[in-house]
Order: C-alpha cells, then sequence, then structure tokens
C-alpha cells in the first residue's frame, strides 16, 4: 500500500472513530423525551472546509532539514508540538517518507498552528535516517485536518530547489588587483570555510580569459562564508596574478554555483565591474556665501553613500590654478556632500578651511576632480573643468502691484549666470534700474531710489519693491513707462546686456466670477468673492470707496460705493480677487439686506488707472 493511500485511509480511520463516538452518545441519550418546539430549532450549518493557499519550505541551517509554512483559511488551531500530534497534519515526502502520524518514524516540529497559518520548524525523529530526506524538486503532499471541525483538506506543493544567483557585488582589496567578491541568492546550499577550489564553485574572467574557483583551475578562491543566501570569497589566490590572470576594471565575470547538497546548478550569472566615469560637471555660486559653490558631479558607477560634511578617501578635488587640494582626506578643504548616488554627486560648499590661504574657486580657474567608487574603491579618470566667467543673461522681466501701494513694484528677474548674492534692501554695483520716461535711475550704488532684494540666485532676482527717495521728484514708475535693466555677475564682475522692458498699460478690469457664503452666525449676511483680472491693488478697509459699488436689484438699494449707507468689510484686495467679509454701515435697516437668491451686480474700478470694470450680476445664495 503506498504511503499516500495509507495516509488517506488513517483520516477515514480518524473520522469513522470520531462518527463511531458522536453515533454512541447519541443511542445513550435517545431515551430523553423530544421537546414539542425542537423541530423548530435551526439545523447546524457544516464547517467550513480548510484551504490551504500555499506552502512555502526554506533550508534550515541544518543541512536538507527545512521550515515549512502552510498558510490557508480555516485550518483550526491547535498548540505547538513535536512529534506525531493527535495526526491532524501529515506531510508526506511522495515515495520516500511520511511524518506527522502515529506510526511514522518522522515526526514535525510544529511551532505555531492558528487558523490562517501553521508553522513547522524542522522536522524530527528518525528524520535523516534510511533516506528519509526531503531534497530539493521533491514533491511534498500536505494533509490538514481542522482539530475543532474533523474537517481535513488536501493540497500538492513541490519544494523549490534549484539555486539562484541574484546578485554579485565586488570590492577592490589593499593589493590593488585583488578583490573580495560576494555572491547573494538562494538555494546556494551550505559547506563550511575554505581556500582553494572545489567542484561547487567557479568563476571566469572572459576578458582574460581565464577561470578559477573550480577543481583544476590554477586560480583559487578564499570562501571566508557559504550560506544558503550568500557565498563570500575574502580573496582570489594560489596562481592569481601569474599568467596575467588578474581581474582589472571594466572586465566581465561569470559566475556559477552549485548547491553542495543536491548537486543543483544555478543558472550562470554575469556581472561586469563598472569603472566610475564623469560624464559633466555644473557649478553654480550659493547664495549665501558669493565665493563659494555648489558643484554636481554626474556620471556612472559612482557607487552609493550618505550624505556628509568633511573629508573622504572616495573625492578629491584640485584647484590647480591656486594650487590647492580638498575633500581628500588629509586636506584643509572639506566638502558639503549633500547627496551621493551612482549617477550624481552634489556638493553644496567647500567647507573646513576654504577662504584662507588663497583656498577660494574664482572663475576662470582650472580644477580637476577624481571620484572612487565606495563600494568597490575603483577610481575614475581626472576630469577637468574650467569655472565659467558666468556671463548673466536676462531672459524675461515681470512686475505686479505691490499689495498696499498705488505705484510700488514687485519686479522678477529671470534668466542665467546671475551668480548669487544674499538679500539686501539698498543700493549696489552689480543691479542697475533706469525709467527712461523719468527719466531718472534706481538700484545702482549712488542713486538715490534703492532696491529692496529678497532673493538673488543665478537664475532669479526678485525685487519687492523700490526704496529710498522712490516715489519723490517724480521718481515712479508708472504703466506705459520704458525700463532698462542691467545685471552684473557678483562673483565675475560681468555685466548682462542691458534689457528692455515696457511696463504694460493697466488694462480694464474684468470680472469672471461671484461666489458667496453666508457668514457664520448671521442669517443673512455674506462673504462675497470678486474673482476676475485688473482690479489693481489696494489695502484692506471697512467702509465706502470710489472703486467699488453693488447693487441689490430686488431692493433696489446699492453699497460699497462713497456715499452709499450700506459699506463694505473688504478684507482683501488685489489684482485677481476681492473679498468682502460681510456688508456693514445701514446694511440691514430700511429693508436693505440680501436675501438668498436676490440679484445683484458688481461694478470694480482699478484703483491705480481709475479705469471701471463692466457691471457683472450674479445670484447671490
Amino acid at each position: 500500500m503506498s504511503l499516500l493511500s495509507r495516509v488517506m485511509r488513517h483520516g477515514r480511520q480518524v473520522s469513522n472513530s470520531k462518527r463511531m463516538v458522536n453515533e454512541s452518545q447519541s443511542r445513550k441519550h435517545s431515551h430523553r423525551p423530544r421537546r414539542l418546539f425542537e423541530a423548530l430549532e435551526p439545523r447546524v450549518m457544516l464547517s467550513a472546509t480548510p484551504v490551504i493557499t500555499s506552502v512555502i519550505a526554506t533550508e534550515l541551517g541544518s543541512t536538507n532539514n527545512y521550515s515549512i509554512t502552510i498558510n490557508g483559511s480555516n485550518l483550526g488551531t491547535s498548540a505547538a508540538y513535536s512529534g506525531s500530534g493527535s495526526g491532524d497534519l501529515v506531510v508526506v515526502d511522495a515515495g520516500v517518507f511520511a511524518a506527522g502520524q502515529a506510526g511514522d518514524g518522522v515526526g514535525v516540529n510544529v511551532t505555531s498552528w492558528t487558523n490562517n497559518q501553521i508553522i513547522i520548524d524542522g522536522l524530527s525523529g528518525s528524520y535523516g535516517v534510511n533516506g528519509a530526506l526531503i531534497s530539493p524538486a521533491d514533491s511534498l503532499v500536505i494533509s490538514v485536518t481542522n482539530p475543532q471541525t474533523n474537517v481535513a483538506a488536501v493540497t500538492y506543493q513541490t519544494v523549490p530547489g534549484t539555486p539562484q544567483i541574484d546578485a554579485v557585488s565586488v570590492q577592490r582589496l589593499t593589493s590593488i588587483n585583488n578583490w573580495a567578491i560576494t555572491i547573494n541568492g538562494h538555494g546556494l546550499g551550505l559547506q563550511a570555510a575554505y581556500t582553494g577550489d572545489n567542484a561547487d564553485l567557479k568563476f571566469v574572467d572572459t576578458a582574460g580569459p581565464w577561470a578559477g574557483g573550480k577543481t583544476g583551475n590554477g586560480v583559487t578562491a578564499d570562501v571566508t562564508s557559504w550560506t544558503n543566501d550568500q557565498i563570500v570569497i575574502g580573496s582570489l589566490s594560489g596562481a592569481y596574478g601569474t599568467n596575467g590572470w588578474v581581474v582589472n576594471p571594466g572586465d566581465t565575470l561569470i559566475f556559477t554555483v552549485n548547491n553542495p547538497q543536491d548537486g543543483l546548478a544555478a543558472p550562470q550569472f554575469s556581472y561586469a565591474i563598472a569603472t566610475p566615469d564623469i560624464t559633466s560637471i555644473s557649478i553654480q555660486a550659493i547664495a549665501s556665501n558669493p565665493n563659494n559653490w555648489q558643484i554636481t558631479i554626474n556620471g556612472t558607477g559612482f557607487g552609493t553613500q550618505g550624505a556628509y560634511n568633511g573629508d573622504s578617501a572616495d573625492f578629491k578635488l584640485v584647484d590647480t590654478t591656486g594650487p590647492w587640494a580638498g575633500g581628500n582626506t588629509g586636506n584643509g578643504v572639506t566638502a558639503n556632500v549633500t547627496s551621493w548616488t551612482d549617477s550624481q554627486i552634489v556638493v553644496s560648499g567647500l567647507t573646513g578651511a576654504y577662504g584662507t590661504n588663497g583656498w577660494v574657486i574664482n572663475t576662470g580657474n582650472q580644477l580637476s576632480f577624481t571620484v572612487n567608487n565606495v563600494q568597490d574603491g575603483l577610481v575614475s579618470n581626472p576630469a577637468s573643468y574650467t569655472v565659467p566667467a558666468l556671463t548673466p543673461v536676462i531672459a524675461s522681466v515681470a512686475t505686479q502691484l505691490l499689495a498696499g501701494s498705488s505705484n510700488n513694484w514687485d519686479i522678477t528677474i529671470n534668466g542665467s549666470g546671475f551668480g548669487a548674492q544674499s538679500p539686501y534692501n539698498g543700493d549696489s554695483t552689480d543691479l542697475k534700474l533706469v525709467d527712461t520716461t523719468g527719466p531718472w535711475a534706481g538700484g545702482n550704488t549712488g542713486n538715490g531710489v534703492t532696491a529692496n532684494v529678497t532673493s538673488w540666485t543665478d537664475s532669479q532676482i526678485v525685487i519687492s519693491g523700490l526704496t529710498g527717495a522712490y516715489g519723490t521728484n517724480g521718481w515712479v514708475i508708472s504703466p506705459g513707462d520704458a525700463l532698462a535693466i542691467n545685471v552684473s555677475n557678483p562673483q565675475s564682475g560681468i555685466a548682462a546686456t542691458t534689457f528692455s522692458y515696457a511696463m504694460p498699460t493697466t488694462p480694464n478690469p474684468v470680472i469672471s466670477s461671484v461666489s458667496s457664503q453666508l457668514l457664520a452666525g448671521t442669517s443673512n449676511n455674506w462673504q462675497i468673492t470678486i474673482d476676475g483680472s485688473g482690479f489693481g491693488v489696494q489695502s484692506p478697509y471697512n467702509g465706502d470707496s470710489a472703486d467699488l459699488k453693488l447693487v441689490d436689484t430686488a431692493g433696489p438699494w446699492a453699497g460699497g460705493n462713497t456715499g452709499d449707507g450700506v459699506t463694505t468689510n473688504v478684507t482683501s484686495w488685489t489684482n485677481t480677487q476681492i473679498v468682502i467679509s460681510g456688508l456693514t454701515g445701514a446694511y440691514g435697516t430700511n429693508g436693505w439686506i440680501i436675501a438668498s437668491g436676490n440679484n445683484v451686480t458688481f461694478t470694480v474700478i482699478n484703483p491705480q488707472s481709475g479705469v471701471p470694470s463692466s457691471t457683472f450680476r450674479s445670484t447671490i445664495s
């Protein structure tokens, strides 16, 4: 009789035995009178059938033993046990042995049994005796009976055993032409550390070509660790280094591993040793320190490491014009490395002794960069870079009235090569604005009109209003004025070509939409938002104004405009939006109330230009 048949017969015997006990108990109590309403009681529903959804087997540290995890549902529960237990869990290695039921010499070490998962941490008893072993690719039949319901489920699972190499990493040793090699994967089997060759490991350097590691190869391996998931080769030995048998950067290696326990071979794995390569460098002045720089190095094969501020054995910068060096261990000049990935390194400023002893990068200086791969120690070829003269270019200018001002402006200058400097409010040799319509000049040293520069980066300068004598002597920017703007790079001293900009004439205000909602705690007062363009700007106010008017056509009555009894609480007025946070003054008297559904018309006049909008009608609700 086969093992599988014996397991199934055993299951029927357990089921029949329990059925006989139940029938005996039923006969024992059959003399009891039936209650009249017993037929009305609901029938007990059949218990749900256990379902096994997956089985995962992983090799334990002990060779040829396995941890088996059974996932599913309705598996019931049981206390942990080791041995045959109640016979509710049976593992059959088809055609070899069975475990977990009375009479089997092999037991199961059940460390956890829940309704959704059973964990077997190894087989015990006579496991390993007389060929009772699970080998990779063996077929297992798992039988589970729910201990509470006595309902059984059966599933079939093949134990995956073929070894697989998932990744290889290499690191250059102090001896520059020797390497530590780590092979990661699964199913690699187990064996003790060794130095020499064996039948289970082979690598081929296709550039040589030459081979090593395997029995008969002259090149051997110092294997310091071999587990099921990882093989570590501390170095290459034997004839390595003779006959041109050397691994060089750029070589491609092919690895093959056999599982020592089952002899199964992993598919070949190819690994190319990448040499770091710097492809481009860019440099930009740092705003908070005009003589310091953000340096971005792009390329491949840099390896990875965390951000740091200091020195490193893996990075070096040489200013050959100085001459001085920085970034490398022992240099006085250190580097604030804010990012290091395999393809990009970002240095956000040089630190340490930078700026002393003439150790400063100036425009026109010749720089040389070298990068070592952090993981394998490979060194890039030096990459040369000349710090450009940084000629600024003004690409565009945008202006907007400052909030609360009728004739002062937020001016944004966009472009490139502006260099960098800290914000300031005053004048500078590096910025000049001329109102040719005035005519008058500002921003430059010696001009009475100064500038509130709130941001100056390599690509944008923001002037948040003109200051000093601005507004006196007719020194005011008006719509339609012609401006001439010039920028000099603070680092290079090179000036941009003067950029001409015509101030836009103020367009007619346009109301595009009106929205409303009742103010909290009121039944008939409203927050009204008027959206559009060309409204100009003015400060918030609570009262009336010559620039805003609303008419409730159902009243009819008017408000907001000078002389109207109903006033407005204007909490915000920008060029694109006016917010009225409630009607005030005589609102609520004389029937001057906006009821939900009333039609109200709105008119806005730009305070700067005096140009009115078209009337806009909205239903308040």
